[in-house]
């Protein structure tokens, strides 16, 4: 089964936001197009919102923190430009995210 999470954190330093991205990137899949928004997709059981939201605090006491996890059927809707690679945001939430 497939676990979404959605992540607002406000700020981050760009060390303090590498350290995040450290500790994420083994979790599963990861996106961060918008500033202070992460998503991340996992099938480890070992993940949750409390876990993710402990580590931003490790990271930085005093940032502000929310983490929601969705289930499996929820609706989106994405709109944006291409980047500099040529991909569209919903490109990726079309692929690791939206797949079951």
């Amino acid at each position: 089964m497939r676990r979404r999470f959605v992540i607002g954190i406000d700020s981050l330093d760009a060390d303090q936001e590498k350290q995040f991205r450290d500790y994420i990137g083994p979790k599963g899949a990861w996106w961060h197009w918008i500033e202070n928004l992460w998503l991340l997709t996992t099938k480890k059981d070992n993940v949750s919102a409390k876990e993710i939201r402990d580590k931003v605090r490790a990271i930085n006491p005093t940032a502000r923190v929310v983490v929601f996890e969705f289930p499996e059927d929820i609706t989106w809707a994405a709109s944006s430009s291409t980047n500099a690679s040529g991909k569209k945001l919903a490109d990726w939430l079309n692929t690791p995210w939206g797949d079951p």
